[in-house]
């Protein structure tokens, strides 16, 4: 029958940092040389996620080669913008060792976070 789960909300006003970090010129790359892409999105994925685990960063969505970061938001994270600061230049110098280009935004300030949608959709 049709879902009776009410929908969740319980935010939490605080201070975190956010980043985007993507791939430049990844969709070209991919439509030449499909498979050398796969392997070099396979060694971005996982520095993505060393740097920004190693800095109490937590990678909350991923589409293709854009992935989002938070800190202080899912995990405390004290010093969240430095944090998130020095995860984004170790990703920047890692990756540019092994020449793959990306790009990174970082903002912080105060936002409200916490888990949205329904207990199904977030099980």
């Amino acid at each position: 029958g049709p879902s009776t789960s009410v929908p969740l909300l319980v935010l939490e006003k605080k201070r975190c940092t956010f980043i985007v970090t993507n791939m430049l010129g990844s969709h070209k790359y991919a439509a030449r040389d499909i498979i050398a892409y796969q392997e070099e999105y396979r060694v971005y994925m996982e520095e993505v996620l060393s740097c920004y685990s190693r800095v109490s960063g937590v990678v909350g969505v991923v589409v293709g080669d854009h992935v989002h970061a938070s800190f202080n938001a899912a995990r405390r994270c004290a010093n969240h913008a430095k944090n998130a600061v020095q995860g984004a230049v170790d990703l920047y110098l890692v990756l540019e060792n092994k020449e793959i280009n990306v790009v990174t935004g970082v903002a912080s300030g105060t936002a409200y976070c916490g888990p949205l949608g329904c207990s199904e959709l977030m099980s």
